[in-house]
Order: C-alpha cells, then sequence, then structure tokens
C-alpha cells in the first residue's frame, strides 16, 4: 500500500421510490480538501492526512451520515427517501466508495 492523494471526490444522489431511481444531481468536488465540509469531515476521519493524502492502512470509523447530510443540505426543502453514492478519488483509483440510504423527515 502506499500514500494516496485525494484528487476528487463524487457525489451522486438518487430519489427512490420503491425499486425506481432518479439521479437527482451529481456532485463533483476538484479539491475536496479545500471544501469547508468535506475537508474537515477528511481529518476527522484521517488525522494523519497531511496536503489531502491520505497515509497507507486500514481505517474504520462509525459516524452520522444523517447529521452530515443535515449539515449540507439544511433541513428545510430535503425530504423523502434517498439513496448516495460518493467516491473519493486519487490518480491510483478509488480511494474510498460509500453507499447510503436515507430518509429525510421534517424536524419537529
Amino acid at each position: 500500500m502506499t500514500a494516496s492523494k485525494i484528487d476528487e471526490l463524487k457525489v451522486t444522489v438518487w430519489n427512490v421510490n420503491g425499486k425506481q431511481r432518479n439521479v437527482l444531481w451529481n456532485y463533483k468536488v476538484n479539491k475536496p480538501c479545500q471544501h469547508f465540509l468535506i475537508a474537515s469531515t477528511m481529518q476527522q476521519y484521517y488525522p494523519d492526512m497531511r496536503n489531502c493524502v491520505v497515509p497507507p492502512g486500514q481505517y474504520s470509523y462509525k459516524t452520522n451520515y444523517t447529521d452530515i447530510a443535515y449539515k449540507f443540505f439544511g433541513n428545510s426543502f430535503f425530504y423523502g427517501d434517498f439513496a448516495f453514492k460518493m467516491n473519493a478519488i486519487s490518480k491510483q483509483g478509488n480511494i474510498m466508495c460509500i453507499q447510503i440510504y436515507a430518509l429525510f423527515t421534517k424536524k419537529v
């Protein structure tokens, strides 16, 4: 294993309606370590990361993705069943791939 620089991050969001999925949008960040939310999240989970380079190794962590999504999207308009796919990509290939299925409801 070698250290890998995260060159971009891609997020695809689908609206899930039964077995049917409709792509709502694709989001691509070319400099993820300069993004307000992505940079702080990556630094939290990869504390040895410097200059967007992740040291080799296996990483395990638990997080509340619903909380992260509410911070990113807000809670005033984003309701329903959604699927998220996120890839962190380096020139060597995928560093991370996450798929999340979430149900967002209005906060009371």
